[in-house]
């Protein structure tokens, strides 16, 4: 059975300080292999128990600063091969054919040659993990680097853009034999300075679990493969959907505009009032024109197989995702066992299951510390003592703010709330009690 395996790969530049970013990326994610980088010092226990359905690999580093960690799915059956190398971790992914995997972390004052890798390297294997090399730009360590893949029969699967969010270069990707890979770098916000990579592979497993999992490089594929359908089908017009779309009710229309004068007045003349106002109805106009727009789209999704221009505009939009591409899709397997080679139905499924999908979004927005683990109190399970009423009161009264007062029973507090009009009288009658006193002595 075809399974969709995929990976994450992160340098993570201390494992104790990105935790929880990594595990929100493995949730998000669904992640069956994690390779991380530079990882440090490393808590194997409490991996093991946050992560409690993968199997954990740890290889140590040349320094306390190094290390790989390597995360697999326990139902991928994984095999730990013996190396010595620091900062390198392979194992054997046990499919229908074995894939090796080697996940490496290759700092710039590394003990180890790439020539030391080659006795690892099979006919089906992958190098994942951070090379520290861009091969278009470093010169002549890319060029030993390109001479030992060379060598392997190995070929660089690289993203489309950097991974290196100190420099504009491209450090993190993989290189295979006899693997078919895509990776891509991760867009998303990340506090370490490389950034997460995403990988898909496909391997051939024979299992008796049943579900449904839904992964966006097969809705590529699948929309690559009906793009000459929809050629013939639906594009049979010139349309330009820069100028062709759907028109905002005249409602809105006046208040965006009333919204904008506002803001132009207030800001030349200063005016709060104007502001505020101005302000209020942006928010209003914003709030109607984003439920249009939803009105809009589960209009054209519910209509997007009749006749008409609701259709028309859906799938010309849709269109501009579809890539023509040398592949080929043979069928669905759906969760009963049964192959689906129907096209039509090929093209309804999909379309259902994002229809369902993207009806009500949730947007996750958590704390980068939501997932650490909960504070282990020592006295937890004491039970808390009985307190009597006297003894909270007599608790509160030595807690009872203490008066700061001179000799004459005056505050400085209560001497700034006095007007300095009326300080004389002070001086006064403090120049009296003196006199007196003397007088007194006398």
């Amino acid at each position: 059975m075809l399974e969709i395996i995929t990976a994450l790969c992160f340098n993570v530049r201390g494992l104790d300080l990105r935790w929880g970013e990594v595990c929100l990326l493995v949730k998000q994610h669904l992640s069956n292999i994690i390779v991380l980088g530079e990882v440090g010092r490393v808590d194997i226990a409490l991996i093991s128990a946050a992560l409690s359905n993968h199997n954990v690999f740890y290889q140590c580093g040349e320094n306390a600063h190094g290390g790989v960690l390597v995360m697999v799915r326990k139902d991928i059956s994984a095999v730990r091969v013996s190396c010595s190398l620091p900062n390198i971790c392979a194992l054997d992914l046990q499919f229908d054919q074995t894939i090796r995997l080697i996940a490496m972390y290759a700092p710039e004052s590394k003990m180890w040659n790439w020539s030391d890798l080659t006795p690892l390297v099979t006919n089906c294997c992958m190098i994942l993990g951070d090379f520290n090399i861009d091969i278009e730009q470093d010169g002549e360590k890319a060029d030993r680097l390109l001479e030992w893949m060379d060598s392997c029969c190995l070929e660089p699967v690289v993203p489309d853009s950097n991974t290196s969010l100190r420099s504009d270069r491209t450090i993190d990707y993989a290189v295979t034999i006899g693997v078919d890979l895509t990776i891509q770098a991760y867009e998303g916000e990340t506090t370490s300075d490389h950034k997460p990579l995403l990988g898909v592979l496909v391997g051939d497993k024979t299992s008796t679990d049943e579900g449904s999992r839904t992964i966006w490089p097969v809705f590529t594929l699948m929309l690559s493969y009906i793009f000459d359908y929809w050629e013939k089908e639906w594009d049979t017009e010139s349309y330009d959907i820069t100028y062709e779309r759907p028109s905002i009710p005249p409602n809105l229309v006046k208040i965006l505009a009333q919204s904008r004068s506002l803001s132009f007045k207030a800001k030349r003349k200063g005016d709060i009032e104007l502001r505020k106002e101005a302000h209020r109805l942006r928010n209003f106009a914003r709030f109607e024109l984003k439920n249009f727009q939803k009105e809009q789209l589960a209009k054209q999704l519910k209509e997007r197989h009749l006749p008409g221009e609701a259709s028309r505009l859906f799938w010309s939009k849709t269109k501009r995702h579809f890539r023509q591409v040398s592949s080929s899709l043979r069928g669905f397997l759906s969760p009963s066992g049964e192959i689906i080679k129907d096209s039509q139905i090929m093209a309804d499924m999909p379309a259902d299951h994002y229809e369902g999908l993207f009806e009500t979004p949730v947007v996750m927005r958590p704390h980068p510390y939501v997932d650490a683990p909960p504070v282990q109190w020592e006295n937890a399970e004491e039970p808390i003592p009985m307190v009597t009423y006297p003894e909270i009161l007599n608790i509160l009264r030595s807690r009872k703010k203490k008066q700061s007062l001179d000799i004459h029973g005056l505050s400085p507090f209560l001497l700034d709330k006095i007007l300095q009009n009326y300080w004389h009288l002070l001086n006064d009658t403090a120049s009296k009690e003196k006199s007196g006193v003397h007088s007194g002595s006398n």
